[in-house]
């Protein structure tokens, strides 16, 4: 009796390995399956209209004769303010052969800009890149709902991105824990759209079934408006469709009827410094990333700080920490007082058209004794 009970349990501990497996098996087939499916699918798509960053990548490409040495990569606050044939120009930066493109991209967070700068490296085939001024935007614990089904963000959130935005969600520990892994499960929803790539086919499909004619027409003329990859707001204003210009005629307005509020603001941040601020390790992570990706490249990463009400203090620690190693901050309201000048904003978080000719001639003077500053100790050295 005691021997049939020992073989039944030794027959049922035989049988479990058996029983997984063929539940496993077959989830992974399926699993395989659909990613082949889904990958196959995507291919089959008509390439989707380009976004502006895809254009801005294929004239930076396809430029002849002397090729561009220098860029600038972030948000909107890179795409709006800096202004690359007035960056060339600059007195500051004579003699040195500048040549700029400017890679801004509205909306760009923290976890897109790796992507991003792998794409722009890419296509500096001939390796002529010298340097690359970064700006990244702080990190963001949330993820919006009008961008989870978008293809932009299914884009760039593969696993990397995934497990970066995981641990800043949950890492947030002013924030309760069922809130924190609710905001890390909103992105499961873009990678797994990103390994699959169903946002190819909701692309094209979108595009198929929008009225093409006008908005393809603006779309173009509102291209060639760009100058080396810089289009002023104003200028977007002029050329956007009707509701667009209301969105920017609304934010302008606004800002206009807050512009007692921002001078007030200015006179806090001046008054009040804000204390340290932690470097978070998702930050570190990407910081440190990108600037291995442009040193990889060949080339010098130098990170910049926008001049917006919320001073980079993380960008500063970094700095200080050797987590980067250039680091030229534009957010303190003292020592760049102008660009903290209602007169030259467009609205509270970005520079109006003459802001953005300031900004870059700073930039310039910055980098040009940064520059000459570097070359001096090379030669005391020798």
């Amino acid at each position: 009796m005691a021997n049939r009970s020992i073989r039944s349990s030794s027959r049922r501990r035989n049988a479990l390995p058996g029983a997984v497996l063929s539940v496993l098996l077959p989830a992974g087939v399926f699993a395989a399956s659909l990613f082949a499916f889904s990958s196959i699918l995507s291919r089959s798509f008509p390439p989707g209209n380009p976004t502006i960053f895809d254009r801005k990548i294929a004239q930076f490409s396809a430029s002849d004769g002397e090729r561009y040495n220098t860029v600038f990569v972030g948000s909107s606050r890179v795409y709006r303010h800096l202004i690359p044939v007035l960056f060339d120009e600059a007195p500051a930066l004579s003699g040195l052969g500048i040549r700029s493109y400017n890679f801004g991209y509205y909306g760009s967070r923290a976890l897109e800009l790796p992507h991003l700068m792998r794409r722009v490296l890419a296509a500096d085939r001939e390796g002529k890149l010298k340097w690359v001024f970064i700006d990244v935007e702080p990190m963001a614990w949330d993820l919006e709902d009008v961008n989870l089904a978008t293809a932009r963000v299914a884009s760039y959130h593969d696993a990397t991105t995934l497990a970066r935005a995981v641990r800043y969600a949950v890492g947030r520990d002013s924030l309760a824990l069922s809130v924190r892994i609710a905001a890390a499960a909103r992105h499961l929803v873009p990678f797994f759209r990103h390994i699959l790539s169903w946002s190819e086919g909701s692309t094209w499909l979108k595009n198929a079934i929008r009225p093409s004619g006008e908005w393809r027409r603006r779309s173009e003329e509102l291209w060639r408006a760009h100058r080396r990859g810089y289009l002023s707001l104003e200028s977007s204003l002029e050329l956007a469709d009707e509701e667009e210009r209301g969105r920017l005629e609304e934010r302008k307005a606004l800002f206009e009827k807050k512009r007692g509020k921002f001078l007030r603001n200015v006179r806090r941040l001046r008054s009040e410094p804000p204390g340290e601020a932690d470097l978070d390790r998702v930050m570190v992570d990407v910081l440190a990333k990108l600037d291995r990706m442009v040193r990889d490249h060949g080339a010098t990463a130098i990170f910049i700080s926008n001049p917006i009400l919320r001073p980079r203090n993380d960008l500063k620690i970094a700095h200080e920490t050797d987590v980067i190693e250039n680091f030229f901050p534009f957010d303190d309201p003292d020592s760049c007082a102008v660009l903290f000048d209602p007169d030259y904003r467009f609205d509270e978080g970005h520079l109006s058209s003459e802001g953005a000719a300031i900004y870059t001639s700073l930039l310039a003077d910055r980098f040009g004794r940064w520059f000459h500053e570097k070359e001096t100790k090379k030669e005391a050295a020798h």
